[in-house]
């Protein structure tokens, strides 16, 4: 789901439809995908120029890996191109500007386009421990300040951070890593962000806090069977 303000909004999912709102949920109207797959991603950028992520793990075309879907007019018209490299399926993309934006999943598989889309190149990351993790989701607070989340389930959740428009990417310290990966973003302001998590055997629903921009990083369960797969806030102190 993404919303572009509090009325025009966007939804997706499975068999690649999409459905949209102009008049905050109330109504919701299905517009053509061009694609019959599984959406795992949805982002606008503004009411009028969007993206998302789905997965072809069905071999349709004999190709398996991620579509990359665009709009520029709302949804009305969306197309459709295959991600270059075949067998990679990416989870998480988010844009700055019409041509600058990032895109992750599968390990190694930290990417960012200057042309919006037409080439991907690997983002410099922190030689540091966990550094090529695989990458599950992308925000940014504003233009130079972000996080990028993943990891691996039962080994380490991972967080990236950039202070120069992504740039340049720096790992999560393995002190602060959690045990399972980080799924969600929000953040409160500029220096509190909340990260969520969990296992769905052993710790269930975890939380990571921060409250100086990501520098240090506090872990808590909250004893709820299940992991936090997405964060919805509708005011910074109610979710």
């Amino acid at each position: 789901m993404h919303f572009a303000d509090s009325l025009r909004g966007w939804v997706a999912g499975d068999s690649g439809q999409i459905f949209y709102t102009s008049d905050g949920g109330l109504n919701w109207n299905q517009q053509e995908s061009n694609t019959t797959n599984r959406i795992m991603r949805l982002f606008f950028l503004d009411d009028k120029r969007g993206w998302a992520l789905a997965w072809d793990d069905e071999g349709d075309n004999l190709f398996y890996g991620t579509e990359i879907l665009t709009t520029t007019n709302g949804g009305e018209n969306w197309s459709v191109k295959q991600y270059i490299e075949e067998n990679t399926f990416m989870r998480g993309i988010y844009f700055l500007d019409t041509l600058k934006g990032f895109i992750g999943g599968a390990q190694a598989q930290f990417l960012r386009t200057l042309d919006g889309g037409i080439n991907w190149e690997p983002v410099v990351i922190a030689p540091l421990p966990f550094a090529h993790f695989p990458v599950v989701n992308i925000k940014f607070y504003n233009s130079q300040y972000g996080f990028a989340t993943g990891g691996a389930l039962d080994i380490a959740g991972v967080v990236w951070k950039t202070i120069d428009g992504g740039e340049y990417w720096v790992p999560i310290e393995t002190a602060y890593a959690p045990p399972d990966e980080i799924w969600d973003v929000h953040f409160i302001d500029s220096s509190t962000v909340l990260l969520s998590s969990g296992d769905p055997e052993l710790f269930g629903v975890s939380f990571l806090k921060s409250f100086d921009a990501g520098f240090s990083w506090i872990y808590d369960e909250i004893g709820i069977f299940g992991i936090a797969k997405s964060l919805g806030f509708r005011k910074n102190n109610e979710d």
